[in-house]
């Protein structure tokens, strides 16, 4: 066989083998896939209508806002900026239970176990700061300023050793 069409041949074959098409996009097969099903999962309880900076059908390691990932499993989460206040607001005024929101949140972060930082600072989630942090083992950086959160920090903080940085 021809070198350049043995060449193209073998590209092919790898990108086959290292993607796979899911609605009509691409990303890559060593991402977790329960990961990628929270972050969808992160994006439904945040109500973020910015589909083009958490889009369904891309690589989430590759081209969502705010995700980085590390041997296909994601350890820093920024939330997308544009969904702050506004948004935010309105979708809180429909809880009743108003920490109900943020601790949805947590509930989904611990299905990311490689999870070293995540940063919602700007996000108005009008509560007290969940105990349930406390279970993101791997947290070494929180970023919460102006969340509008209230309370004392929970004692089960405690349980983060590896936490560096706390921002509230």
């Amino acid at each position: 066989m021809d070198s350049p069409v043995w060449l193209a041949f073998l590209v092919l074959c790898f990108f086959t083998v290292r993607c796979h098409s899911r609605e009509g996009g691409h990303f890559q097969l060593d991402f977790d896939y329960a990961e990628f099903q929270s972050l969808l999962e992160l994006r439904e309880h945040l109500q973020i209508e910015a589909f083009d900076v958490w889009p369904s059908n891309l690589d989430p390691c590759d081209q969502w806002y705010g995700v980085v990932c590390k041997e296909g499993h994601v350890i820093f989460l920024t939330l997308p900026p544009q969904i702050h206040a506004t948004q935010h607001r309105e979708a809180n005024s429909l809880l009743s239970n108003e920490s109900f929101l943020l601790d949805s949140v947590v509930s989904t972060l611990m299905k990311l176990p490689f999870l070293r930082s995540f940063n919602a600072s700007g996000f108005m989630f009008h509560g007290p700061i969940p105990s349930t942090f406390s279970k993101l083992k791997r947290l070494e950086v929180l970023d919460l300023t102006s969340a509008s959160l209230y309370g004392t920090i929970p004692l089960t903080f405690g349980d983060l050793s590896g936490l560096k940085f706390l921002s509230l």
